[in-house]
């Protein structure tokens, strides 16, 4: 807890804050998060969506399922850095959370936990990703 203390953002998921703390609800670690002063709380709730609190404003991102799950290997992972990544080039929280979400998505259709460069680029471009969040990118 300590650690959070010292943090000003908070990727989290609720079965990672059930088994440190024993929390059970996103609702409970966002308030938890936010009395240590953690001001932006990111929590992956599975199905239920992605839950979101930022400088007093809460939002929800609906879940999505891929179209196809082949292999979960560096959905988290490939998550949390879209996430970063689209927080850095100076998207909202919310919509950070979208892209992030269909970047995991593309992940988890695939096997493995590195996709082929060519494969990831062909699939943002046929879901309209590429040409509005990563013009800068080929």
């Amino acid at each position: 807890m300590a650690a959070y203390g010292l943090s000003d953002m908070v990727l989290t998921g609720e079965e990672e804050e059930a088994n440190l703390f024993g929390w059970r609800s996103q609702a409970t670690e966002i308030s938890e998060l936010e009395r240590i002063g953690v001001a932006e709380t990111i929590v992956k709730a599975g199905e239920r969506g992605i839950f979101g609190k930022v400088r007093g404003g809460q939002f929800h991102v609906p879940f999505e399922p891929a179209d196809r799950v082949v292999d979960t290997t560096a959905a988290g992972d490939s998550f949390a850095g879209a996430y970063l990544a689209y927080r850095l080039k100076g998207q909202e929280p919310e919509q950070a959370v979208e892209s992030a979400a269909r970047i995991a998505r593309i992940v988890v259709s695939s096997p493995g936990a590195i996709i082929e460069r060519e494969r990831f680029f062909a699939q943002l471009r046929s879901d309209n990703v590429l040409a509005s969040e990563h013009s800068n990118v080929t």
